[in-house]
């Protein structure tokens, strides 16, 4: 399979309140990802 995206250490939040600390994720392709959150 041939990799479309790669993602390493990604953060995320709304102002203070930090979501997502240090997420990692790959999608092949053909895959479908998604990230839900609060």
């Amino acid at each position: 399979m041939t990799r479309v995206l790669d993602v390493s250490g990604l953060e995320g939040g709304y102002d203070k309140v930090q979501i997502m600390n240090g997420l990692d994720l790959y999608v092949d392709e053909g895959e479908f990802v998604t990230v839900i959150g609060p």
